[in-house]
Order: C-alpha cells, then structure tokens, then sequence
C-alpha cells in the first residue's frame, strides 16, 4: 500500500540559494496549494529554510541531485526530514510538469515536490556515498 505524502517540499538548490516550493491540501477537495520561498543557501538561511518547512508541516523534502550544491542543503535539514534526490532525468519527466492548455513547464521546485507523491515513487534516488 502506498502511502500518501500530505505535505512536501521541492527544492532546487543553487550555489548562491535555495528555492523551495510547499505543496499542501488545498481548501478544494483534491486540490493542491503550493508556496514557493527563496532562501540563502548560508547556514542562516538554511535555518531559516527549515523554519519555514517546519511551519508548513513538511515531513518530505525531495531535491534534485546536480552539481555538488545539494550536500550542505541535505545535511542540513536530513536531521529534521526525509530527505530524497531525485533523479534529474526521471524529474523532467514528472507527469503534470507541462501545461498543455497553456504551454507552461512548472517550475524546478513545484516539479519535485510533485515527483514526492506516491504514484511517482521510483523517480526516488538514495543519496550516493559521501
């Protein structure tokens, strides 16, 4: 049985910052809210970031795995979450990511905060060895 992730967060780490987007029952049944915040990525802001998880009621933290940026990110907040690396490859694909009446592409936060729910479970990466 799969279980259901309420409230997750995305985030598309940076060398200079942390975008994250929460995504949260909406008021509408079946729906989705989504909130989206930048942060530092200093340890401050870092802080700051895992406040603002913590408020939301986050207990999922999914990031992509690019570059080297993500490790201080993870360390950070891997204490206070789960945290998941999402595979690159599989994270452009997430069903939803493109808005065909529109021609939107979400953006890189809202799209692993999406690849956190359960239908899409096998985009999950295990952190590589440190």
């Amino acid at each position: 049985m799969d279980v259901l992730v309420e409230r997750c967060a995305g985030l598309d780490v940076h060398r200079d910052d942390v975008v994250a987007t929460v995504r949260v029952p909406g008021t509408v049944r079946r729906r989705w809210d989504q909130q989206t915040r930048t942060f530092r990525a200093t340890l401050a802001g870092l802080a700051g970031l895992g406040e603002w998880l913590a408020e939301a009621g986050v207990t999922l933290v999914g990031m992509e795995a690019t570059g080297v940026y993500w490790k201080t990110v993870f360390q950070a907040l891997e204490e206070r979450f789960e945290c998941w690396l999402l595979n690159a490859q599989h994270l452009h694909n997430v069903p939803g990511a493109k808005d065909r009446r529109q021609g939107l592409r979400m953006d890189l936060p809202a799209r692993a905060a999406r690849a956190c729910a359960p239908e899409l479970r096998a985009a999950r990466g295990d952190p590589p060895a440190a």
